[in-house]
């Protein structure tokens, strides 16, 4: 009996500590888990880490993070975003001390607690396996070939920083700036379409650009022609799809030296385009076609007003508005 009475005493104490040890291992499994998750998707719980220290190595990633958090808790953005040829953001990411290049080990010497990499070839899967090697938590943004992924990579960095709320803000002002430009282009002919990059490229089907010529209220002629992704166009093709209008890239100045225009204009074999005889082709600057932030509302923006000058025209009763943030 009095074994019995000092296994029982004993016992309970041993149950309790059973159950804290058990209790322990699973917390630091769950905290394992987390972890993992955190570090794989790039999704961290603000309950878990908030980062402050954050670096982004990609131009869509620098945009977004200007878009949602204070500058404040930014270590370090992409060489790219002081460059107004490719950038919306050259002004907002000045205080920003750090830019980088794709560039595992220059980053990981900041020592930031996250980093907003791309997953396309730009990044560069050696600097991503490095950067996943080194223990730092990485938030990848994945492609980019429609205005649904552009969203999404909202989301993801908006989760990655604890800034959801705001990543979801920032998507309804994208939301309802096309609703805007929609509704003033609805009743317009919608012209044919076609952008020509340098060296003779033009994007179809399953591009950023495809969809933003339907946006600004025209019909692109290349992905009508069954062209799916980036492809270049022979002279003879060029002349068979006779785009009513042709856009290009560049700076501002339509006719500068830098511009396709001229050339485009003055070349004798192209005389039989509609784009040409009406003279009809236009510069968007850069950042209006290349953005994969939400900043490539803009471009839609500028777009539909270059393929539909009179809906937008000073008088029009119902004149455009911009809706919601500028970021």
């Amino acid at each position: 009996m009095l074994r019995s009475s000092v296994r029982l005493r004993l016992n309970g104490p041993l149950r309790l500590a059973t159950r804290l040890a058990v209790w322990l291992t699973g917390v630091a499994l769950l905290a394992a888990f987390v972890y993992r998750e955190h570090l794989v998707r790039g999704q961290v719980s603000p309950a878990v880490s908030l980062p402050r220290r954050i670096v982004s190595m990609t131009l869509a990633g620098d945009e977004i993070l200007l878009a949602l958090i204070p500058t404040g808790r930014i270590l370090g953005l992409s060489w790219l975003v002081d460059d107004p040829r490719y950038s919306h953001s050259v002004e907002t990411a000045r205080p920003v001390r750090h830019k980088v290049h794709a560039n595992a080990e220059q980053v990981i010497a900041l020592q930031p607690d996250l980093v907003i990499v791309s997953a396309s070839a730009y990044t560069g899967v050696t600097a991503r396996r490095l950067l996943r090697a080194s223990g730092i938590p990485v938030c990848e943004i994945a492609r980019y070939e429609s205005f649904a992924g552009v969203q999404r990579n909202v989301l993801a960095v908006g989760r990655a920083v604890g800034a959801l709320p705001q990543a979801r803000r920032l998507i309804a002002t994208m939301d309802r700036r096309l609703r805007a430009v929609r509704e003033r282009v609805a009743r317009a002919p919608r012209p044919r379409t076609l952008y020509y990059f340098p060296g003779g490229f033009t994007a179809g089907h399953g591009t950023t650009l495809n969809e933003m010529i339907g946006w600004a209220g025209g019909l692109n002629v290349a992905a009508e022609a069954g062209i799916h992704g980036v492809k270049q166009l022979s002279r003879e093709m060029l002349i068979q799809l006779n785009p009513a209008v042709i856009l290009v890239g560049g700076a501002t100045d339509q006719d500068g030296p830098a511009s396709l225009r001229p050339a485009l204009l003055a070349e004798a074999s192209l005389a039989t385009i509609d784009a040409i005889q009406q003279r009809r082709v236009y510069v968007l600057p850069g950042p209006s076609v290349s953005s994969l932030s939400h900043h490539i509302v803009k471009g839609v923006e500028r777009m539909a007003r270059v393929l539909h000058p009179q809906a937008f025209a000073k008088g029009n009763p119902a004149a455009f508005q911009q809706h919601g943030q500028t970021h």
